[in-house]
C-alpha cells in the first residue's frame, strides 16, 4: 500500500526529538511492506542525514523567509500553553501550501491513504486533500492538537470538519480519545493505538554509561533522571520540589533533567531557592540517539507529568516507554495515558500529580530497595516487549488503512 503522512514535525537532523514517533511509525510500516512518503513542514534546521529506512521525505514551504517558518516543531505553543501569535498568522499559508503540495505529490504517486498527524494543523490539510483527490484519510491525535481544539473556537471547528472527513481517528491513549470525542470526534470512528518503542535501542547496560556518570560533579551516588521538554505539563517543578525531601533521607542522590524549553530559567531559579542547585544538573537538549546512555546510567526514572493550569496534559510520553524498554524503576504521575500504561506496584510506581511528597516517598522507596526496583524494571521491559512495539503499532495501522480503503469516503453534505 502507498501511504502519505502529512506532519507538522519530523526529525530534522540526526538525533532530533521532533516528531521522532512519526518517523518510527513510518519506518515500521516500511519494514512490513508499505511504501511510505512523509510530507513535512519545512524548518530552517532541516539537515536530514542519509537514511536507509526508505521512507521518502518531502517538505513544503509556507513562509517568505527561513526564520518565519514557525508552525510545528513544538514552537506554535509557548510553554505548551499559549499560542504564539506569529505562528497563528502563518496558518492560512501553511494550510494552503500543505494542501497544494500534497495534491501535487499525489498526482505523481497516486496514494492509497493520506495519514494526517495532529488534527491541528494537519487535519484540515488531510481533509481538503481527501475531498479533492478522492483519497481516504486517517487522522492521528497526539495531545497538544486536541488541547488547542479544546481552547480555541476556530480550531475546534477545523477539528470537527477533519473528524467528519476522516475514516478513522486514532489517539495514542484512551484518555486522549475521550477528549477528542468530547470536542466532536464520532465515537464509532475513534480508536486507540499506543505509541511503540524500539526495544533494541534500549537495554539495561549500554556502552558509554560511565562517561555519562562522569559528567556529574556531585560525586558518587544514585542518579535520578527525567527527560522531556521543560514546559508546564511535564511537571518538572514538582520533581525539583521533591529533591530536598529525598536528600533528607538519602543524602548521596544526584538528579538530572535532560531537555530544554521555555520553563528552564524558572526551574533553575526554583532549584536555587530550594538550595539544591548543586544536586541537580539541567543538561539541556541532547541528541535523541544519546538518551539510551542516560537511561542506562540512572537508578530511578521520574515522569512527573501534570494537567497544567491551562488544561494541557501529555497523551502518552515517549520517554516513559523508553524508560520501560530500558528496564528502569519508574515513578510516574497517575494521569492520562501514563495511568493506562503503568500498573502500580507491578511495573512502576504511580503517584498523585503535583505531589512532591509522593514523588519523594516513591523515589526513596526504590532507592532503599534495589530488589524491588529491579523487579519493577524487569516487568516494565517485559510489558513493552509484549504490548508496545512499533511493529505491533504498524500492524494495527495497516488494518486501519485497509478499513479506510474499503469504506465509503465521507462528504461534508451528508447528514
Amino acid at each position: 500500500m502507498k501511504i502519505c503522512m502529512i506532519t507538522s514535525s519530523y526529525p530534522r537532523y540526526e538525533g532530533d526529538f521532533a516528531g521522532v514517533f512519526v518517523k518510527s511509525l513510518a519506518e515500521a510500516l516500511v519494514s512490513i511492506g508499505h511504501e511510505v512518503h512523509v510530507l513535512a513542514a519545512y524548518d530552517p534546521h532541516v539537515a536530514p542525514a542519509a537514511d536507509a529506512s526508505y521512507v521518502k521525505l518531502h517538505y513544503f514551504h509556507y513562509a517568505v523567509s527561513r526564520g518565519t517558518h514557525l508552525v510545528g516543531y513544538a514552537r506554535s505553543l509557548r510553554s505548551d500553553a499559549r499560542l504564539v501569535p506569529l505562528a497563528v498568522a502563518f496558518l492560512p499559508t501553511y494550510l494552503l501550501s500543505g494542501t497544494v503540495s500534497l495534491a501535487r505529490l499525489n498526482l505523481k504517486e497516486n496514494f492509497d491513504v493520506v495519514h494526517a498527524h495532529w488534527v491541528i494543523p494537519c487535519g484540515p490539510i488531510g481533509a481538503m486533500a481527501s475531498l479533492l483527490l478522492n483519497v481516504p484519510m486517517v487522522l492521528s491525535l497526539h495531545g497538544s492538537d486536541v488541547y488547542v481544539s479544546e481552547r480555541n473556537r476556530l480550531s475546534a471547528i477545523a477539528a470537527r470538519i477533519s473528524f467528519r472527513v476522516a475514516r478513522s481517528i486514532v489517539a495514542c491513549s484512551s484518555d486522549l480519545r475521550a477528549r477528542a470525542i468530547r470536542i466532536g470526534a464520532p465515537q464509532s470512528k475513534a480508536l486507540t493505538v499506543p505509541y511503540g518503542v524500539d526495544v533494541r535501542k534500549f537495554s539495561r547496560h549500554i556502552a558509554g554509561e560511565q562517561s555519562v556518570l562522569a559528567e556529574f560533579s556531585q560525586g558518587r551516588g544514585p542518579l535520578v533522571l527525567s527527560v522531556g521538554r521543560l514546559v508546564g505539563k511535564k511537571g518538572f517543578e514538582y520533581l525539583v520540589r521533591a529533591i530536598p525531601l529525598i536528600l533528607a533521607r538519602t543524602p548521596s542522590v544526584r538528579f538530572a533533567i535532560v531537555g530544554d524549553g521555555d520553563d528552564r530559567s524558572r526551574l533553575v531559579k526554583l532549584a536555587h531557592e530550594l538550595n539544591v542547585e548543586d544536586r541537580i544538573a539541567f543538561l539541556g537538549a541532547v541528541p535523541w540517539t544519546e538518551v539510551p546512555r542516560y537511561l542506562s546510567a540512572c537508578d530511578v526514572f521520574v515522569v512527573p507529568s501534570i494537567l497544567d493550569s491551562s488544561g494541557n496534559i501529555d497523551g502518552l510520553p515517549n520517554t516513559l516507554l523508553e524508560a520501560m524498554a530500558a528496564g528502569k524503576a519508574i515513578v510516574a504521575s497517575n494521569v492520562a495515558g501514563i495511568a493506562q500504561t503503568i500498573s502500580h506496584g507491578i511495573d512502576g510506581l504511580l503517584v498523585a500529580e503535583k505531589s512532591p511528597a509522593e514523588i519523594a516517598d516513591a523515589v526513596t522507596a526504590l532507592l532503599s530497595s534495589p530488589d524491588m526496583a529491579r523487579q519493577l524494571g524487569e516487568s516494565a521491559r517485559e510489558k513493552v516487549l509484549n504490548h508496545f512495539s512499533w511493529e505491533g503499532a504498524a500492524s494495527a495501522y495497516s488494518r486501519i488503512y485497509e478499513d479506510a480503503r474499503r469504506g465509503p469516503l465521507c462528504h461534508l453534505s451528508r447528514r
